[in-house]
């Protein structure tokens, strides 16, 4: 016999173990209540409908970069809802609803397991390609902007100013989410100042998303920010409720108001309320059926 096939002694029970593993997630996945933070998050950041358009729009790099962005940005909330429960003294069973969570997003992603790659990892790669292959045939503002915002999806917020300006210059004036992503790159590389001066310039030329740059940057330098209010607004919260939905699809690709968000978790945790109840009753018939055999 091939010596490969014993080269591993441990291989087919590691593998047997990832298939059990994968199994019982895929079923927690399917609980309603246990899913119920996964659903919320996926529900808020619209991962279904961006999923749909990538599979719509299999050409187009944005379409990933949205879906990556939301992804990042259900992660971020995750995070956070797992610190405050950690800070509650709840924290029983926050590694199990962090998991089950990763696992109902893939899903809803669309996307598998992908070993030790992060989902947005393996959809930014995508977008970084097919935007390379249009830059071949001739750059343009768009597809510079795509790659400026893969750059900082990807933690290169230097290479995204770079892009932002290229994209800028090839413009009488400079798009306004273009200023967003750029002043999210001033975000990211710690100078909140020169992020607020760039997205109240992008809320000039149109673009209110501009209004949650500056909320972040105001949370990030309270010393300076908070002492400056814009349009007569100090508070962050109330800066993001200035952004606009229709602006907020244009950046974005997809939103939702908050009792579409409602609506959306509800309609999912029961649907799966019923496929659990549908399995019971299917299962208790099979048991009695044994029984009386």
């Amino acid at each position: 016999m091939p010596y490969g096939r014993y080269a591993d002694p441990g291989g087919g029970a590691a593998a047997s173990i990832g298939r059990v593993t994968r199994r019982v997630r895929g079923r927690m996945a399917r609980l309603p209540g246990l899913t119920a933070t996964a659903d919320l998050l996926a529900a808020r950041h619209c991962v279904d409908l961006l999923a749909a358009g990538v599979k719509e729009y299999p050409g187009d790099p944005l379409r990933y970069v949205w879906l990556a962005e939301a992804l990042q940005r259900v992660q971020r909330d995750m995070r956070m809802l797992l610190r405050l429960r950690w800070a509650a003294a709840v924290a029983t069973g926050a590694g199990a609803v962090a998991l089950v969570a990763r696992t109902v997003i893939r899903k809803l992603a669309g996307l598998g397991e992908t070993g030790g790659e992060e989902p947005a990892v393996r959809l930014l790669r995508r977008a970084y390609a097919l935007g390379s292959q249009r830059l071949a045939r001739g750059a343009d503002p768009a597809t510079l902007h795509t790659l400026a915002r893969v750059y900082l999806g990807q933690g290169m917020p230097a290479e995204t100013l770079r892009l932002t300006r290229l994209a800028a210059s090839m413009s009488p004036a400079p798009a306004a989410e273009v200023l967003v992503t750029a002043a999210r790159a001033y975000l990211a590389l710690r100078r909140p100042e020169d992020a607020a001066r760039l997205a109240e310039r992008a809320i000039e030329q149109g673009s209110s998303v501009g209004y949650d740059v500056l909320a972040q940057a105001r949370i990030a330098d309270r010393s300076r920010l908070a002492r400056r209010p814009v349009d007569g607004v100090g508070d962050w919260r109330e800066l993001r409720r200035r952004v606009r939905l229709e602006d907020r699809v244009r950046y974005y690709g997809a939103a939702r108001t908050q009792p579409q968000t409602a609506l959306v978790l509800t309609s999912a945790q029961w649907a799966k309320t019923r496929a659990t109840v549908s399995e019971a009753v299917a299962l208790s018939g099979r048991a009695r059926k044994g029984v009386t055999a």
